[in-house]
């Protein structure tokens, strides 16, 4: 605080360098403040980025989950999982993906309808 106070006591005897000063003084400190908003702007994204990506993930890894123990208690003997994969497969038809089309028409199919 000190060393403030003598800057200014020799910036008042030059006023257009007072000015200068001042000037370069409120510049610095906004610098100072912008970069710590910007620090924590950007542990905030980071913070939120890994928090949905978590619950995404665990989202996916219950739903996996359910199925997985659907398939265990509904099968009659040991079935394989890559019986499960094909049968996904085969309703996948000419595309990479599965579409709710291609499940709905795979489930009318195999009802009869």
């Amino acid at each position: 605080m000190e060393q403030v106070q003598q800057l200014l006591e020799i910036l008042k005897e030059t006023p257009e360098m007072a000015l200068w000063g001042l000037t370069l003084y409120f510049l610095f400190i906004l610098l100072q403040l912008a970069s710590w908003v910007y620090a924590l702007k950007v542990i905030m994204q980071q913070f939120i980025k890994r928090y949905f990506d978590y619950r995404d993930k665990s989202l996916n890894s219950k739903r996996g989950v359910e199925i997985a123990e659907m398939f265990e208690k509904q099968k009659i003997s040991g079935v394989d999982y890559n019986l499960l994969i094909d049968l996904l497969n085969s309703v996948k038809k000419n595309s990479n993906y599965l579409h709710e089309s291609g499940i709905r028409n795979a489930i009318n199919k195999l009802k009869g309808l």
